[in-house]
């Protein structure tokens, strides 16, 4: 017997277990050791009391034990009771109490007996779960993702508050829910089911620890892309599949919206590269890119800018990087090599952009056909200083030979050509042609043989075919077969030559003869113009021989001098034309504008050599617009500030091209101030009232009729009304009173219309 209740001490000492026991009748307690050392009280000198028993209770739950004591006593009720004991060195412990009521003979309460343990480390460890379980629950109500547990049946056991926000359905009703029932049946694919069937036994399966992108299903039956990430947990035996859904809607757009800005990007005609800014090397480019170089995307991204890019310096990369870096934006014109070798002119414009890191971006436009357009315009336009000069020679040389050198030296200082030469044809046998005059880098090569026009196999050349056919002749020396004309044309830097006739009425006079270092000069424009020049050589030629012979008449000088303006006349015409071919929409408009300008100086009661030159002026009052890109001129809405500058240059221009040609009336004023206005808002020089040439004044007021009232690029027609109503309301302040005055009784009385 003392062994039995040996090892029940020794049990209940080890589960942290005592008895005990009230004595209603006496109202004392007994507590064994191990009861005293849980309530925290001296077996040694606790006295069995109340006041004992309740002071090493914890004041909120004495009232609690004494309810529960009262009940068993009155109730016969089972004791339970739990409390907090409270130590002498103030730690306080659980303790639950557990007892049954124990009656005398008579029925009487006699005894509580019971047993109470330390509950401490489990209410500890509830505490703990709790607080887990509810940071667990703060997790999973405020993820953004929808989170679930599946069991082995792929039926949903947990289900979190992001997941009744994105599929639509409460708590309650998807519990028990099956995961295929929230996927799209028409787009989950079989594999992925089979991996679920499988994962039910083996709890693994193809889709754990994937990643999945699946269609997802509302509750209203709309569909939505999702990513699922599933891994595996094992509870009671089963293994249960916990699911984390994300919606990716907004992601499935933004990549497609990134597909969509690749399109663009790839449908830009002009390349477009991404560049790292520190090596130079590319990062990403658009198709135009590639393939305007003649790479693939890969071999191209396997190079950097200096690969491609031949005026790109590595010595002034920093320096221009720092520019770039400070302003954000760079632009510049260089050249690019494709990869079978050729080089093309390009526009490169940079700019410098800071996203995850620092990027480089190269928009780059192919300019040759700019750049082509541009030298057609140069050459056009030497060739009219070229014809406007000799023009000039046409007046002032007195001496054949003068004259011949002079049109040679033009030709070349003006014209910027290579070399120039003039032949006159001698009649002999050989049907030579012997060189007059010449200027530039001739350098002996009229002396390496005899020229000659005959049809036979010395003189099949560019200068006998020229006089035989009476055609002018255009030679791309550099492509040609060599010939020992070739030959020493090359040796002298000669890559291109142009071969006019000189005819006269009087026959064949010989050739004139102009050369140039490119290798694609004389465009039809060009061609034109030199044509013009040639017909003014055989003219100032005629001209020279018949006021030699005539040079003791009054009379036949003043006829030659007539033939002599006439031809400047002509000569300002051929100019005419030139400006106008750059410019269809105007076509007509200096024409008019010349009409409309006599008929106003008629009307103020001016000379008529006055009106004549006055006419002659308006007809090349734009001429100054063969400077501006036709791109402008042509361009079909409003244009730019850097344009309306570009456009406002042209009366400047206009004047420089004119102001060095002799002409018997002030033609270079007159266009120069054809835009300057009475209140001094007019360009370029800003003059006022009579500081303005009568004439430019005259020139302004049929400028602004005609322009009003006749179709431009960027509007349609105004119409005579709209235009004699501007002259009404600008009259005396931007326009001539007298000159807005005299316009308007044309039109009043019907004396004058503008011509189609």
């Amino acid at each position: 017997m003392h062994e039995k209740q040996a090892g029940l001490d020794l049990a209940l000492h080890s589960a942290r277990m005592g008895a005990w026991h009230l004595d209603i009748g006496e109202n004392r307690r007994y507590f064994d050791d191990q009861v005293c050392h849980l309530l925290g009280l001296d077996p040694a000198t606790f006295a069995g009391t109340a006041e004992e028993f309740f002071g090493a209770l914890h004041p909120d739950d004495r009232a609690i034990v004494k309810a529960a004591l009262t009940r068993t006593i009155e109730q016969d009720a089972p004791y339970e009771s739990d409390y907090r004991a409270v130590w002498p060195d103030g730690s306080v412990h659980d303790i639950t109490a557990r007892g049954r009521l124990v009656r005398d003979d008579q029925g009487r309460p006699m005894q509580i007996q019971g047993i109470i343990w330390d509950i401490t480390d489990r209410k500890q460890a509830e505490q703990t779960l709790r607080e887990r379980e509810d940071m667990l629950s703060k997790i999973m109500g405020s993820a953004q993702d929808a989170i679930l547990m599946l069991d082995n049946s792929g039926n949903v056991v947990l289900w979190n508050a992001a997941a009744e926000k994105i599929f639509g359905y409460s708590n309650q009703e998807a519990l028990g829910k099956n995961l295929h029932l929230l996927l799209a049946p028409s787009r989950f694919h079989a594999a992925h089911r089979d991996a679920f069937d499988r994962f039910r036994s083996t709890g693994g399966g193809d889709v754990i620890g994937k990643t999945l992108e699946l269609a997802a299903l509302r509750k209203d039956g709309t569909e939505f892309p999702m990513e699922l990430s599933l891994s595996n947990v094992k509870l009671k035996g089963q293994w249960h599949a916990v699911g984390i859904v994300r919606d990716i809607t907004e992601r499935k757009k933004s990549e497609a919206g990134v597909k969509l800005f690749q399109a663009l990007l790839d449908q830009s005609t002009d390349a477009i590269e991404v560049l790292d800014p520190d090596t130079f090397h590319f990062l990403d480019v658009n198709q135009a890119a590639y393939r305007s170089l003649g790479y693939s995307r890969e071999e191209l991204l396997s190079l950097s800018a200096f690969d491609i890019d031949p005026t790109l310096e590595r010595s002034k990369v920093t320096e221009m990087m720092q520019g770039l870096r400070k302003s954000g934006s760079l632009t510049h014109e260089g050249r690019h090599r494709r990869k079978d070798g050729t080089e093309f002119p390009v526009e490169v414009s940079l700019g410098y952009v800071q996203l995850d890191r620092d990027y480089m971006v190269s928009v780059v436009r192919d300019i040759t056909t700019r750049k082509q357009a541009e030298r057609a315009l140069e050459r056009a336009n030497r060739a009219l200083r070229t014809l406007s000069a000799c023009n000039s020679a046409l007046v002032h040389d007195g001496d054949e030979a003068e004259f011949l050198a002079s049109i040679c030296r033009l030709i070349v200082e003006i014209g910027g050509y290579r070399m120039a030469w003039i032949g006159f044809l001698e009649q002999d046998a050989a049907k030579t042609v012997r060189p007059m005059a010449h200027d530039g880098h001739e350098d002996g090569y009229l002396m390496t043989g005899k020229i000659n026009w005959a049809d036979d196999e010395l003189g099949r050349n560019p200068f006998g075919t020229a006089i035989r056919t009476g055609a002018a002749q255009v030679s791309r020396i550099s492509q040609s077969a060599p010939t020992p004309w070739q030959e020493a044309a090359r040796q002298r830097g000669y890559q291109s030559s142009i071969v006019l006739p000189l005819l006269s009425s009087a026959g064949k006079l010989g050739v004139l003869a102009i050369y140039t270092a490119e290798s694609d000069a004389f465009d039809e424009a060009e061609v034109k113009l030199l044509q013009e020049l040639a017909s003014d050589l055989v003219f100032g030629i005629d001209t020279l021989r018949m006021r030699a012979e005539h040079d003791r008449s009054t009379n036949e000088n003043l006829h030659y001098s007539e033939i002599l303006r006439q031809s400047l006349e002509d000569s300002i015409k051929a100019i005419a034309s030139t400006v106008e071919m750059r410019d269809p929409y105007t076509a007509g408009h200096q024409r008019r504008v010349g009409q409309l300008a006599a008929a106003i100086a008629r009307e103020l009661g001016l000379p008529e050599n006055t009106i004549r030159g006055l006419e002659l002026a308006a007809s090349i009052h734009d001429l100054g617009k063969i400077s501006v890109p036709a791109e402008i001129l042509a361009k079909p809405s409003k244009l730019t500030t850097i344009e309306s500058m570009l456009l406002k240059n042209h009366a400047q221009a206009g004047y420089d091209i004119l102001k060095d040609i002799k002409f018997p009336w002030p033609i270079a004023t007159m266009v120069w101030q054809h835009h300057e206005r009475i209140d001094g808002s007019g360009y370029p020089q800003g003059l006022k009232g009579d500081a303005i040439l009568l004439e430019s004044r005259i020139l302004a007021v049929a400028d602004v009729v005609e322009a009003m009232a006749s179709h431009r690029p960027y509007r349609a027609a105004l119409g005579a009304d709209r235009a004699l109503k501007e002259l009404e309301q600008g009259r005396g302040t931007i326009y001539d009173a007298a000159v807005v005055d005299a316009c308007l009784r044309l039109f009043a009385e019907s004396r004058f219309t503008l011509s189609a």
